[in-house]
């Protein structure tokens, strides 16, 4: 309600590619009848470009959200709300599905953080509900977002997750490893945190490529009932050319595990006669081989990161790669997947102390445990929900056989002894492996043979942002300090022949 004490919260969520930098502004809902177009009138205040040198770095004051406070609506004749006066209707632009309330009674008259009314989903069941608006359609050049939404909860389970999703639609100028995947659209979560009071919770994504069209939804997955008002999404374009490289393949400071081929090596240069006019430093690799730089590339807090290079399979197979990082500690320590990747919910205490021949594990309470080959228990917690304790290098050994309920406690049965001495109520919960490798700019990407193709050399490249950022980009893992760049190459084709040139890591200035 106004006049209520409003506390800010920055907040965001793990997924895809994305990036947010903000500019506050209020604006009232165009007609909801009306997608809501990004006019030549409001690009030119958001994109101002001068014949070959377009500058794209404009903060925008645009508010794309139709009816963003939802305020309008059709009123209908057919009866009051609640308190009795005021009349039912439908909010312009926006519908719900899966909740208790529908289009008309979750258009609410009992909150509000501005004006009179707010979208309000209510749940009496563990279920996925949401408020969807139309789409927005965009046709000047747009990469990144600003995004704010006001909320207040009530009653929520202890599990509910809240927060908005952006399903955002790409441009056609995409990254070759977007392309192999055959899609262009992202699907983006900011996360909202629960307060009993009326709070903003803000975030910013950014995309490689230009943004056509957005479809904003507000959902609560729980029990509970939660109140939504005042949405902006404000447009922005960020310049990505402006950085600093902190590794390239062609500089003979940066380096791999393998030397570069050279035309006076006939072997490796047959059929690849771009190596005596090119200036690039082509490298291959013959079978299966994990390919990493030398030397730690140091990274900032709540910095963007980007990773490009570029790939062909070269001979008469098709070769399969990935293309990532190997994140690092502030000492230089490898941070693995297990010791940050949680089981979410499997908090709990040792309630009689382990040692570390122990094959059995008893504590208060594993509900929420998984039987799972690759799981491990994570020793000495944080158990607050803030998981200051990640990475967290205190794990058993892995594989999680068997979880058996007594009377008043549980024990987990490990296919090995633990390997590991604590005392009893030491706070635990279950970690699970992942991929070695944060791999997000290939996964399992086949590139088609391409011998009788002297170039044939695809793009790859991605953003990536730290685990503190309030980005919404695909996130670095928790206190990573240092990076390496990894490339698993021709992953089961043992007789395929991958090249690659031109890998290039770049720390994007977002201010300039």
């Amino acid at each position: 309600m106004l006049g209520k004490r409003k506390k800010s919260v920055t907040l965001t969520i793990v997924v895809l590619i994305s990036l947010f930098v903000f500019t506050a502004c209020d604006q009232g809902g165009l007609p909801s009848n009306k997608i809501k177009v990004l006019s030549k009138e409001d690009s030119n205040s958001i994109n101002k470009t001068s014949s070959k040198s377009e500058i794209r770095n404009q903060k925008s004051e645009i508010n794309l959200v139709s009816n963003s406070s939802f305020e309008e609506g059709k009123v209908f004749n057919s009866g009051l709300y609640d308190d009795g006066k005021s009349p039912l209707g439908k909010p312009g632009g926006w519908t719900t599905k899966g909740q208790l309330l529908n289009d008309s009674t979750g258009w609410a008259t009992d909150e509000a953080h501005s004006g009179t009314r707010s979208l309000k989903i209510t749940n009496i069941a563990d279920t996925a509900s949401y408020w969807q608006g139309e789409p927005i359609i965009l046709d000047k050049s747009v990469n990144s977002l600003d995004i704010s939404v006001w909320t207040k909860t009530k009653d929520l389970s202890k599990d509910t997750e809240l927060f908005i999703r952006l399903e955002v639609y790409l441009k056609q100028n995409i990254s070759m490893s977007q392309q192999i995947n055959g899609s262009t659209k992202k699907s983006i979560d900011i996360k909202i945190n629960p307060s009993d009071n009326w709070q903003k919770t803000e975030g910013k994504t950014l995309f490689l490529e230009d943004i056509e069209k957005v479809v904003p939804s507000l959902y609560l997955i729980g029990e509970g009932t939660v109140w939504f008002d005042d949405l902006k999404i404000i447009p922005n374009n960020i310049n990505l050319s402006k950085g600093k490289v902190l590794f390239n393949s062609n500089n003979k400071n940066s380096n791999f595990n393998i030397k570069p081929l050279t035309v006076s090596n006939k072997e490796d240069t047959t059929n690849n006669q771009q190596l005596a006019t090119s200036n690039d430093l082509v490298y291959q690799v013959k079978g299966s081989k994990a390919i990493i730089s030398s030397g730690f590339i140091p990274i900032e807090n709540d910095a963007v990161y980007k990773l490009s290079g570029d790939f062909k399979a070269f001979g008469k197979e098709p070769s399969r790669f990935y293309f990532g990082y190997a994140p690092y500690t502030k000492g230089k320590k490898f941070i693995s997947s297990q010791s940050v990747n949680y089981i979410k919910g499997s908090e709990t205490e040792l309630v009689k102390a382990c040692n570390a021949a122990d094959k059995v594990i008893y504590v208060k309470n594993a509900k929420n445990w998984k039987t799972r080959k690759f799981n491990f228990i994570a020793f000495e917690i944080d158990n607050s929900g803030n998981y200051s304790d990640l990475p967290n290098f205190n794990l058993s050994s892995a594989g999680i056989e068997k979880i058996i309920k007594n009377n008043d406690y549980y024990e987990i049965r490990l296919k090995n002894p633990c390997g590991k001495n604590y005392p009893i109520g030491t706070k635990i919960r279950e970690h699970a492996a992942g991929g070695t490798y944060i791999y997000n700019v290939a996964s399992r990407v086949m590139l088609s043979a391409s011998i009788n193709d002297l170039d044939g050399f695809k793009n790859f490249k991605n953003l990536i942002t730290t685990n503190d950022s309030s980005f919404s980009l695909p996130k670095l893992y928790p206190k990573a300090k240092y990076v390496k760049i990894i490339m698993l190459a021709n992953h089961r084709t043992p007789k395929a022949v991958l090249q690659f040139k031109n890998i290039k890591m770049e720390s994007i200035d977002i201010l300039n």
